[in-house]
Protein backbone atom coordinates (compact mmCIF):
# COMPACT_ATOMS: atom_id res chain seq x y z
CA UNK A 1 0.00 0.00 0.00
CA UNK A 2 0.90 3.14 -0.58
CA UNK A 3 2.50 5.15 2.78
CA UNK A 4 1.87 8.70 1.21
CA UNK A 5 -1.91 7.65 1.14
CA UNK A 6 -2.51 5.21 4.36
CA UNK A 7 -4.61 6.32 6.79
CA UNK A 8 -4.63 3.79 9.94
CA UNK A 9 -6.68 2.27 12.32
CA UNK A 10 -5.71 1.39 15.77
CA UNK A 11 -7.99 0.26 18.82
CA UNK A 12 -7.66 1.91 21.37
CA UNK A 13 -9.10 -0.12 24.35
CA UNK A 14 -8.66 1.71 27.63
CA UNK A 15 -10.64 0.55 30.40
CA UNK A 16 -11.89 -2.38 28.09
CA UNK A 17 -8.61 -4.10 28.17
CA UNK A 18 -9.80 -5.28 31.34
CA UNK A 19 -12.55 -7.58 30.25
CA UNK A 20 -15.76 -8.04 28.70
CA UNK A 21 -19.02 -7.85 30.33
CA UNK A 22 -22.35 -9.56 29.60
CA UNK A 23 -24.24 -5.93 29.47
CA UNK A 24 -25.30 -6.82 25.59
CA UNK A 25 -27.19 -10.05 27.29
CA UNK A 26 -30.04 -7.16 28.79
CA UNK A 27 -31.33 -5.71 26.15
CA UNK A 28 -34.45 -5.85 24.82
CA UNK A 29 -34.68 -9.42 23.30
CA UNK A 30 -37.99 -8.70 20.30
CA UNK A 31 -35.50 -6.02 19.42
CA UNK A 32 -32.61 -7.98 18.51
CA UNK A 33 -34.69 -10.55 16.79
CA UNK A 34 -36.94 -8.25 14.87
CA UNK A 35 -32.72 -6.47 13.81
CA UNK A 36 -31.37 -10.21 13.41
CA UNK A 37 -33.77 -11.08 10.87
CA UNK A 38 -33.90 -7.62 8.76
CA UNK A 39 -30.10 -7.75 8.38
CA UNK A 40 -30.03 -11.24 6.98
CA UNK A 41 -32.83 -10.49 4.82
CA UNK A 42 -31.17 -7.12 3.37
CA UNK A 43 -27.89 -9.77 3.41
CA UNK A 44 -29.31 -11.64 1.11
CA UNK A 45 -30.27 -8.99 -0.96
CA UNK A 46 -26.89 -7.51 -1.14
CA UNK A 47 -25.76 -10.70 -2.62
CA UNK A 48 -28.41 -11.18 -5.06
CA UNK A 49 -27.52 -8.07 -6.29
CA UNK A 50 -23.70 -8.55 -6.91
CA UNK A 51 -24.60 -11.87 -8.32
CA UNK A 52 -26.82 -10.17 -11.04
CA UNK A 53 -24.60 -8.01 -12.27
CA UNK A 54 -22.08 -10.52 -12.53
CA UNK A 55 -25.09 -12.44 -15.02
CA UNK A 56 -25.48 -9.03 -16.91
CA UNK A 57 -21.92 -9.80 -18.14
CA UNK A 58 -20.65 -6.58 -16.67
CA UNK A 59 -16.96 -5.88 -15.65
CA UNK A 60 -15.61 -7.44 -12.72
CA UNK A 61 -12.66 -5.09 -11.25
CA UNK A 62 -12.15 -6.23 -8.30
CA UNK A 63 -9.41 -8.83 -9.13
CA UNK A 64 -7.35 -5.95 -11.44
CA UNK A 65 -8.26 -2.08 -10.50
CA UNK A 66 -6.72 -2.92 -6.92
CA UNK A 67 -3.31 -3.15 -5.39
CA UNK A 68 -4.89 -3.85 -1.59
CA UNK A 69 -7.43 -6.54 -0.96
CA UNK A 70 -10.58 -5.56 -2.67
CA UNK A 71 -14.10 -7.50 -3.12
CA UNK A 72 -16.75 -6.22 -4.79
CA UNK A 73 -19.44 -5.65 -1.52
CA UNK A 74 -22.79 -4.31 -3.74
CA UNK A 75 -23.93 -2.01 -6.28
CA UNK A 76 -25.44 1.47 -5.60
CA UNK A 77 -29.22 2.15 -7.24
CA UNK A 78 -27.31 4.31 -9.66
CA UNK A 79 -25.55 0.99 -11.02
CA UNK A 80 -22.10 1.54 -10.25
CA UNK A 81 -20.52 -1.31 -8.53
CA UNK A 82 -18.95 -0.42 -4.80
CA UNK A 83 -15.41 -2.18 -3.70
CA UNK A 84 -14.21 -2.84 -0.18
CA UNK A 85 -10.88 -2.11 0.44
CA UNK A 86 -8.34 -2.62 3.21
CA UNK A 87 -6.98 0.25 5.56
CA UNK A 88 -3.81 -0.29 7.50
CA UNK A 89 -3.22 0.54 11.50
CA UNK A 90 -0.64 1.17 13.56
CA UNK A 91 1.55 -0.05 16.50
CA UNK A 92 0.89 0.26 20.16
CA UNK A 93 3.77 2.61 21.09
CA UNK A 94 1.86 4.90 18.55
CA UNK A 95 -0.87 5.92 20.58
CA UNK A 96 0.35 5.07 24.02
CA UNK A 97 -1.52 1.68 24.65
CA UNK A 98 1.68 0.76 26.22
CA UNK A 99 1.61 3.05 29.20
CA UNK A 100 -1.73 0.95 30.40
CA UNK A 101 0.40 -2.28 30.60
CA UNK A 102 2.15 -3.61 33.52
CA UNK A 103 4.98 -1.78 34.60
CA UNK A 104 3.63 1.36 32.04
CA UNK A 105 3.74 4.85 33.78
CA UNK A 106 0.45 4.33 34.46
CA UNK A 107 0.59 2.04 36.34
CA UNK A 108 -2.57 -0.20 35.85
CA UNK A 109 -1.25 -3.29 34.90
CA UNK A 110 -4.17 -3.99 31.93
CA UNK A 111 -3.09 -6.88 29.40
CA UNK A 112 -6.42 -7.37 28.11
CA UNK A 113 -6.92 -10.34 29.90
CA UNK A 114 -11.11 -12.30 29.90
CA UNK A 115 -11.33 -9.62 27.07
CA UNK A 116 -12.68 -10.75 23.31
CA UNK A 117 -12.03 -8.49 20.82
CA UNK A 118 -14.10 -8.64 16.99
CA UNK A 119 -12.13 -8.64 14.07
CA UNK A 120 -13.29 -8.35 10.45
CA UNK A 121 -10.71 -8.09 7.82
CA UNK A 122 -10.21 -9.01 4.15
CA UNK A 123 -9.26 -13.22 4.97
CA UNK A 124 -9.09 -15.37 7.54
CA UNK A 125 -6.17 -14.67 9.87
CA UNK A 126 -3.27 -17.63 10.39
CA UNK A 127 -4.64 -18.62 13.65
CA UNK A 128 -1.38 -21.06 14.38
CA UNK A 129 0.30 -18.16 14.57
CA UNK A 130 3.69 -18.03 17.24
CA UNK A 131 2.19 -14.74 18.73
CA UNK A 132 -1.87 -15.63 19.40
CA UNK A 133 -1.56 -19.14 19.23
CA UNK A 134 -4.67 -20.69 20.99
CA UNK A 135 -6.25 -17.12 21.35
CA UNK A 136 -7.48 -16.89 17.64
CA UNK A 137 -11.22 -18.35 16.82
CA UNK A 138 -12.14 -18.24 12.99
CA UNK A 139 -15.73 -17.99 13.59
CA UNK A 140 -17.54 -18.16 9.97
CA UNK A 141 -14.97 -20.93 9.40
CA UNK A 142 -13.26 -19.40 6.38
CA UNK A 143 -10.13 -20.66 6.01
CA UNK A 144 -6.70 -19.27 5.82
CA UNK A 145 -5.14 -18.78 2.27
CA UNK A 146 -1.90 -17.52 1.37
CA UNK A 147 -3.29 -14.31 0.42
CA UNK A 148 -2.73 -10.56 0.78
CA UNK A 149 -6.27 -10.36 2.97
CA UNK A 150 -5.61 -13.28 4.99
CA UNK A 151 -1.88 -11.14 5.46
CA UNK A 152 -3.78 -8.36 5.58
CA UNK A 153 -6.09 -9.74 8.93
CA UNK A 154 -3.14 -11.88 10.22
CA UNK A 155 -1.06 -8.34 10.50
CA UNK A 156 -4.07 -6.63 11.85
CA UNK A 157 -4.59 -8.93 14.63
CA UNK A 158 -0.81 -9.17 15.73
CA UNK A 159 -1.50 -5.23 16.41
CA UNK A 160 -4.22 -5.90 18.41
CA UNK A 161 -3.10 -9.12 20.58
CA UNK A 162 0.64 -10.35 19.70
CA UNK A 163 1.68 -12.05 22.97
CA UNK A 164 5.26 -10.37 22.30
CA UNK A 165 7.15 -13.16 21.66
CA UNK A 166 9.03 -11.33 19.94
CA UNK A 167 9.54 -8.25 21.99
CA UNK A 168 8.78 -5.54 19.23
CA UNK A 169 5.46 -7.19 17.79
CA UNK A 170 3.90 -7.05 21.18
CA UNK A 171 0.26 -6.13 20.55
CA UNK A 172 -2.28 -3.65 22.85
CA UNK A 173 -3.66 -6.49 24.63
CA UNK A 174 -1.75 -9.67 24.58
CA UNK A 175 -3.66 -11.53 27.07
CA UNK A 176 -6.71 -11.03 24.87
CA UNK A 177 -9.04 -13.35 22.49
CA UNK A 178 -10.00 -12.88 19.08
CA UNK A 179 -13.08 -13.70 17.57
CA UNK A 180 -12.45 -13.49 13.83
CA UNK A 181 -14.28 -13.44 10.41
CA UNK A 182 -13.61 -12.14 7.06
CA UNK A 183 -15.93 -9.31 5.70
CA UNK A 184 -18.00 -10.71 3.59
CA UNK A 185 -21.50 -10.33 5.32
CA UNK A 186 -20.16 -8.14 8.26
CA UNK A 187 -23.45 -6.23 9.22
CA UNK A 188 -25.45 -9.28 10.27
CA UNK A 189 -22.43 -10.88 11.67
CA UNK A 190 -21.97 -7.98 13.94
CA UNK A 191 -25.21 -7.67 15.50
CA UNK A 192 -25.17 -11.62 15.82
CA UNK A 193 -21.69 -11.32 17.94
CA UNK A 194 -23.01 -7.89 19.48
CA UNK A 195 -26.23 -10.45 20.49
CA UNK A 196 -23.40 -13.14 22.02
CA UNK A 197 -21.79 -10.67 24.57
CA UNK A 198 -19.32 -8.86 22.31
CA UNK A 199 -18.65 -5.25 23.21
CA UNK A 200 -15.65 -4.28 21.00
CA UNK A 201 -14.37 -5.03 17.41
CA UNK A 202 -12.09 -3.56 14.71
CA UNK A 203 -12.87 -2.89 10.80
CA UNK A 204 -9.50 -2.15 8.88
CA UNK A 205 -11.40 -1.79 6.09
CA UNK A 206 -14.24 0.48 3.81
CA UNK A 207 -15.35 1.45 1.03
CA UNK A 208 -12.85 2.23 -1.96
CA UNK A 209 -13.40 5.35 -3.29
CA UNK A 210 -11.80 4.98 -6.75
CA UNK A 211 -15.13 5.67 -9.15
CA UNK A 212 -17.48 6.79 -6.13
CA UNK A 213 -19.69 9.22 -6.87
CA UNK A 214 -19.39 12.72 -5.24
CA UNK A 215 -22.75 12.39 -3.98
CA UNK A 216 -21.07 9.37 -1.87
CA UNK A 217 -18.89 11.25 0.00
CA UNK A 218 -20.33 11.93 3.45
CA UNK A 219 -23.35 10.32 2.33
CA UNK A 220 -25.23 8.50 5.45
CA UNK A 221 -26.10 5.62 3.39
CA UNK A 222 -27.69 2.64 4.52
CA UNK A 223 -24.65 0.40 5.63
CA UNK A 224 -24.16 3.46 8.19
CA UNK A 225 -27.12 3.59 9.35
CA UNK A 226 -27.30 -0.41 9.70
CA UNK A 227 -24.03 0.04 12.05
CA UNK A 228 -25.87 2.36 13.96
CA UNK A 229 -29.06 0.72 14.57
CA UNK A 230 -26.43 -2.37 15.91
CA UNK A 231 -24.73 -0.02 18.26
CA UNK A 232 -28.81 1.09 19.29
CA UNK A 233 -29.89 -2.37 20.03
CA UNK A 234 -26.80 -3.45 22.03
CA UNK A 235 -25.65 -0.21 23.43
CA UNK A 236 -22.20 -1.66 24.77
CA UNK A 237 -21.00 -3.09 22.00
CA UNK A 238 -18.23 0.11 20.09
CA UNK A 239 -17.31 -1.34 16.65
CA UNK A 240 -13.92 0.43 16.01
CA UNK A 241 -13.33 1.91 12.49
CA UNK A 242 -10.92 3.33 9.87
CA UNK A 243 -11.52 6.60 8.29
CA UNK A 244 -10.08 5.26 4.95
CA UNK A 245 -7.14 5.54 2.54
CA UNK A 246 -7.90 8.49 0.56
CA UNK A 247 -7.05 11.11 2.66
CA UNK A 248 -4.05 12.52 -0.01
CA UNK A 249 -5.75 10.70 -3.38
CA UNK A 250 -7.29 13.91 -5.05
CA UNK A 251 -10.69 12.53 -4.55
CA UNK A 252 -13.64 15.03 -4.17
CA UNK A 253 -11.06 17.46 -5.18
CA UNK A 254 -13.96 19.90 -5.05
CA UNK A 255 -14.04 20.30 -1.13
CA UNK A 256 -11.19 20.99 -0.91
CA UNK A 257 -9.85 17.93 1.06
CA UNK A 258 -12.54 17.52 2.97
CA UNK A 259 -15.55 15.50 3.00
CA UNK A 260 -13.89 12.07 2.19
CA UNK A 261 -15.79 9.66 4.72
CA UNK A 262 -17.81 6.85 2.86
CA UNK A 263 -20.18 4.10 4.06
CA UNK A 264 -19.97 3.00 8.23
CA UNK A 265 -17.36 5.72 8.42
CA UNK A 266 -20.28 8.11 8.29
CA UNK A 267 -21.93 6.10 11.61
CA UNK A 268 -22.81 7.83 14.04
CA UNK A 269 -22.00 5.34 17.04
CA UNK A 270 -18.65 4.06 15.66
CA UNK A 271 -15.29 5.22 16.86
CA UNK A 272 -13.72 6.44 13.41
CA UNK A 273 -10.05 6.74 13.58
CA UNK A 274 -8.10 8.91 11.39
CA UNK A 275 -4.31 9.22 10.82
CA UNK A 276 -1.54 11.91 11.25
CA UNK A 277 2.56 12.28 10.71
CA UNK A 278 4.58 12.03 13.37
CA UNK A 279 4.01 14.34 15.96
CA UNK A 280 1.38 16.75 13.26
CA UNK A 281 0.52 19.55 15.77
CA UNK A 282 -3.85 19.20 15.98
CA UNK A 283 -5.59 22.48 16.74
CA UNK A 284 -8.57 20.46 18.03
CA UNK A 285 -8.90 17.32 19.69
CA UNK A 286 -9.94 14.48 16.50
CA UNK A 287 -8.91 10.64 16.86
CA UNK A 288 -6.23 9.87 15.00
CA UNK A 289 -2.93 7.98 15.27
CA UNK A 290 0.54 7.69 13.76
CA UNK A 291 0.39 6.39 10.30
CA UNK A 292 3.23 3.95 9.35
CA UNK A 293 3.48 0.46 9.95
CA UNK A 294 6.27 -0.90 12.45
CA UNK A 295 6.99 -4.29 13.41
CA UNK A 296 4.24 -6.41 12.43
CA UNK A 297 3.77 -10.77 12.12
CA UNK A 298 4.16 -12.22 8.98
CA UNK A 299 1.22 -14.94 8.68
CA UNK A 300 3.71 -17.51 5.92
CA UNK A 301 6.54 -17.85 8.11
CA UNK A 302 4.83 -17.31 11.50
CA UNK A 303 7.28 -15.11 13.22
CA UNK A 304 8.26 -11.44 13.35
CA UNK A 305 8.78 -9.60 9.98
CA UNK A 306 9.22 -5.32 9.19
CA UNK A 307 6.71 -3.92 7.12
CA UNK A 308 5.78 -1.00 6.37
Amino acid sequence: MKRSMVLSLSLVVGVLLTGNKPANAQTDEPARHNLLRRLEHQEQARRQRIEQFRLAGKQDLEENRFSAPTILYDILPTGEPLFFTTCNLTAAQNVGTHKLWTGGELQLNLEGSNLTIGLWDAGAVRATHQEFTGRVSQIDNVGFLYTSGSNHATHVSGTLLAAGISPQARGMAKEARLWAYDWNGDVPEMAQAAAAGLLISNHSYGYSAWGMPQWMFGFYDQYAANWDEITYTFPYYLPVKAAGNDGGSGYNSADGGYDLLLGASNAKNALVVGAVYGDTLIPVPKVCVLLLFLLGVLPMTGVLNLTW
